[in-house]
Order: structure tokens, then C-alpha cells, then sequence
């Protein structure tokens, strides 16, 4: 079974370290098999909460550029600029 130190913190009012708590859960018979910091690694990951969105200003159209033609296949399209 894997619970989190968090979930034993909020059900048996732990005060004890991490170490302090396997040490206590061994004595009452619980073998505690590993650990794992499941946070390890996302010190890169953000969280962000958006406030305000705006739209968008409309682009200007460019008239002179010639409009691309269909590709039948799925090569890149080509734009013959003058």
C-alpha cells in the first residue's frame, strides 16, 4: 500500500520528521519498503493562473502576397513570390 506523508500528517496528527515517522511506523510493525519524492524533478514545472484575456488586435491584410495554392499531396507548400 502507498500513502503520502501528507495523508498520514492529516490523519494521525504527525509532529515527527520523515525519518522520526518511518522509524515509529518499523516499531509498531509497519515495514516501510522505500520512499519516493514524487516532487523530484518538476522544480522546472510553473503553475499559472490567468487573470485577464484580451482579444486579439485584428492583423492587417497583405494583398500583395498571392494566396497559396491546394497541395493534392502532402509535400510543403511552395509560394512563387514575386
Amino acid at each position: 500500500m502507498k500513502i503520502t506523508y501528507d495523508w498520514l500528517k492529516d490523519h494521525l496528527k504527525v509532529s515527527a520528521k520523515e525519518d522520526k515517522l518511518i522509524e515509529k511506523l518499523t516499531d509498531i510493525g509497519l515495514e516501510v519498503e522505500s520512499i519516493e519524492n514524487l516532487s523530484e524533478g518538476l522544480d522546472l514545472f510553473k503553475v499559472a493562473k490567468i487573470i485577464k484575456t484580451e482579444k486579439h488586435p485584428p492583423i492587417p491584410s497583405h494583398s500583395h502576397l498571392p494566396s497559396p495554392s491546394p497541395s493534392p499531396s502532402p509535400a510543403p507548400r511552395i509560394f512563387n513570390l514575386k
